[in-house]
């Protein structure tokens, strides 16, 4: 891939460590997973990427979004977790400001947030701004990139057809498909793409944005034919190049 640019990927496990991908000009790689958000500072402060693109909520929901049908509520909460339900893809419903049902992977994914922004990196609007801290999806990450959705991810169908996709869009795994590894991994390229330019994102952005690797999103995706020999990675992102990570 033509470009020097550092991005890093994180998965935030919750009971499990925190898995760190990274990704530099034509190469990337894996930090040893860890529960030590210290470790983590120190680790992105000495590698300095533009970009870090976290798995995990950037904020808890202002629930600008409510849906009402036939005089009863079904939905209430964040406006980019509700475009990505209608578009099927299905996340977790983060809860309210002020919830005491907050678990801890959410906790974990706030932790990383703020540090980063005391860290000087920033919350974007727009795709391309350097010194940024992302929220994203890698479920949705993969899903935008097959062009629709993959096999459960703890599934052998499920890694293979997430392999491939990173691996088309110039990604190796380097022997690691974990699911807390892909989705890391999905996660940085995510960031990469957000650098290029090659990024959109959903949700109302004075409560949170998701990002994902994609210029356009579908306003519906199906999952993926299980007897499909040829991926639909790419339909609307070709990237030149590739990255090749490094255990």
């Amino acid at each position: 891939m033509a470009t020097d640019l550092r991005v890093v990927g994180i998965d935030v496990a919750g009971r499990r460590p925190l898995t760190l991908a990274w990704l530099e000009g034509a190469t990337g790689g894996f930090w040893p997973d860890t529960r030590d958000l210290v470790e983590i500072r120190v680790r992105v402060e000495e590698f300095q990427p533009e970009v870090v693109a976290i798995d995990a909520p950037c904020a808890l929901s202002r629930e600008l979004h409510v849906d009402v049908r036939g005089g009863r509520e079904v939905y209430r909460g964040r406006e980019c977790d509700h475009e990505l339900r209608i578009r099927n893809i299905q996340l977790y419903q983060v809860p309210p400001q002020g919830s005491s049902r907050v678990g801890d992977w959410i906790k974990q994914g706030l932790a990383l947030h703020q540090m980063f922004i005391v860290l000087g990196y920033q919350h974007p609007r727009a795709t391309g701004a350097l010194r940024s801290v992302l929220e994203v999806y890698p479920h949705g990450s993969f899903v935008t990139l097959l062009d629709g959705i993959p096999a459960p991810k703890r599934s052998r169908l499920g890694r293979e057809q997430r392999v491939a996709v990173l691996e088309k869009h110039g990604v190796s795994v380097a022997g690691r498909t974990d699911h807390d590894a892909l989705d890391a991994l999905a996660a940085a390229l995510t960031g990469l793409n957000f650098c290029l330019g090659e990024a959109c994102c959903v949700g109302d952005p004075d409560e949170a944005l998701i990002w994902l690797p994609v210029w356009v999103l579908r306003e519906r995706y199906v999952k993926v034919p299980a007897n499909e020999t040829q991926l639909m990675a790419g339909a609307r992102n070709d990237p030149s190049g590739g990255v090749r990570a490094v255990s």
